[in-house]
Parts: C-alpha cells; structure tokens; sequence
C-alpha cells in the first residue's frame, strides 16, 4: 500500500510541474503575438475622420491656408504647387484624398505641408494624424512603404534627394552615378554591395536602411529605424559608410 501512495503522490508531483511549466510559458508566447489594433474600428469613416487634430472647415485649399494665416504671394498658390499624393498603403480614409502643397523658399529649395481631405475638411498630417491615418502597420512591406511615404514622398527638397539602397539596381541610379564624388567607381565594391534590410520585432519592424545622399555632404550612410504597429516611427541610430566629399547646395 505505502509504495502504491507513493507512486500516486510522485504522479501528482510530475503533473503539477507539468501544469506550472506550461502556465509560466503563457506570457511569452502572448508577447510574441502581433497586437493590431484599428483606431477607426467599429466607428464610420467620418466618425474616425473627427479624431484627426489640426483641422480646418474649408470649401477650397486657399480658404484653408487663408484660415491658418499661411500666405505666399507667389500668382497660383497653393493651387499650382499642390499634387495630389497616392497613398502607399490601405489607409482607415478610403474616401479621402492626401495632398501636397509645396512652399518655396528660395534657390530651388522649399518646405512642404502634408494635407488629409475628406468632404470639407482638411487636416495637417502631422505625427499623430499619420498614425490615426495609416495604423495598424500589418507587415514588412507595408513597414517600409510606410516609412519611405513620410520620409520621402512627403519631405521637404532635401528629403525627396534621398536615394534607398532596396535592391542591387538602386546602386544603378543616374544622380549616384553623377554625384559619386570621391567614393570612386568601385563605391559598390566597397559597400560590399550592402542594402536595406528590414525584420520583424518585438511591437513593430526593424528596417537597416542603406541609402545614398548629395545634398550638402555626399555620402552613403546607414540607419536603423522602427517602425511600431501603431505606426509611430523611431529613429534609431545613423553612420556614413562611405564619405564621398562635400555635396550639392541649394
């Protein structure tokens, strides 16, 4: 009797670790799921439009940039300086339109102001109304369409000069080839023929981005961005690769 309880007491012992190990692997596994969540579900389009800040009631861009006292006295603006920007992605906003109007400054440069319409409102898309906008950010490819949108797309002069190493042809573009510099021709060979990179993270996307500039400096550097689900973007670190000399200036 006294061995038949105590196989019984060893078999509770066993099943007991058992429960407490799988228990205690739980979290874990629940950090690695994805957490998507939609700032616009449940609600209709308009209803989500309402959380956008910066916000103007306005029957023409004029009238919205008369309202937020942004006046340029250049003959056809903002209308011949705005286009009309495609979104990278599926966005919470099917029926609304993104635009850009251009705001010269002088010597070929210019800043830029990121627009959101829908009906008669228009809103600024700043960091916060990019989220509300875009989010949640569902995967690698859309990470860094994403990123490359508010980076590029929707960048002052400087920003839009930016080339990103995504592939081994991008080595191939004319303003590398005419700005290379002091890099040299074999600048590929140097790089180690190196480009973006870009994985999967705890809350988000990693994307190593290997990208070319010649503004002001010319150089091919590295950065680390994430991009978080939620759409907020984190610059991480930057380095040059490959210090080409001084650089084209406006």
């Amino acid at each position: 009797m006294k061995k038949i309880y105590i196989l019984i007491i060893l078999t509770g012992l066993i099943l007991a670790v058992f429960f407490v190990s799988s228990y205690i692997k739980q979290p874990s596994n629940k950090i690695n799921q994805k957490i998507l969540i939609n700032p616009c579900d449940n609600i209709s389009e308009i209803e989500c439009f309402a959380k956008l800040h910066n916000c103007i009631e306005a029957d023409s861009l004029k009238e919205f940039m008369d309202k937020k006292g942004i006046k340029i006295g250049i003959k056809g603006w903002p209308e011949e300086w705005t286009n009309e920007i495609k979104s990278p992605i599926q966005n919470n906003f099917p029926n609304a339109k993104i635009f850009l109007t251009k705001q010269p400054v002088g010597g070929g440069d210019y800043g830029v102001f990121p627009l959101i319409k829908l009906n008669k409102i228009y809103c600024e898309l700043t960091d916060e109304n990019l989220k509300i906008v875009f989010s949640p950010i569902k995967n690698k490819e859309d990470a860094l369409r994403y990123y490359l949108f508010v980076k590029k797309d929707l960048s002052s002069a400087w920003g839009q000069n930016i080339i990103y190493i995504l592939n081994e042809e991008d080595y191939k573009d004319i303003n590398i080839q005419y700005h290379i510099g002091d890099c040299g021709k074999d600048y590929k060979e140097k790089l180690q023929n190196k480009i973006t990179e870009i994985k999967e993270v705890e809350n988000g996307y990693l994307i190593t981005f290997v990208a070319f500039n010649y503004i002001y400096k010319t150089e091919f550097f590295e950065s680390k961005v994430k991009i978080k689900f939620d759409g907020t973007i984190e610059e991480i670190s930057k380095k040059t690769l490959l210090d080409c000399g001084p650089g084209a200036v406006f």
